[in-house]
């Protein structure tokens, strides 16, 4: 069994565990909240973002993003960056990065013509400027290869 807890002034804060038997704190913004991944009662492992004492399950489209989401990073404006399962069979991969802001989780992975074909399959890190780093694939190559991504249009505290 292992617990995310949170101690700050003498006191310790377990975290939730959505019914599962552990759950995983990845990354901690100066406000205290927690981005990480818990594993709910049915087996599956859930991303999540802890704040106010609440923990919440990230979703994409008002749907959970099944097993084994995990969040990695969180910055002082509140986004949570990290990674799910997804269909990218033209990659032979079947993952999706992903952002969390403004009460909202954008899926990061699909191809857009400024990226040139590049897929993006994890994002390991978001600072408070909102740049991500991650990885990803080009199109047609089983080669992975890191990312720096600022998003536009996607900035904002919770």
């Amino acid at each position: 069994m292992s617990h995310a807890f949170i101690y700050s002034a003498g006191t310790l804060v377990e975290l939730e565990t959505l019914g599962g038997y552990y759950n995983f704190g990845n990354a901690i913004n100066d406000a205290g909240e927690v981005a990480g991944e818990a594993r709910g009662a049915d087996g599956a492992m859930r991303a999540f973002v802890y704040r106010n004492g609440v923990m919440k399950v990230l979703s994409l489209s008002n749907e959970s993003f099944g097993a084994d989401a995990f969040a990695t990073d969180i910055n002082n404006a509140g986004q949570v960056v990290g990674s799910a399962p997804g269909e990218l069979p033209q990659v032979g991969w079947t993952g999706l990065a992903f952002i969390h802001t403004n009460g909202r989780t954008y899926d990061l992975s699909k191809p857009t013509s400024g990226r040139k074909g590049f897929v993006l399959t994890t994002a390991f890190g978001i600072n408070d400027a909102g740049q991500i780093v991650g990885s990803g694939f080009r199109w047609g190559e089983p080669i992975e290869r890191g990312f720096l991504l600022t998003p536009i249009g996607v900035s904002g505290a919770r």
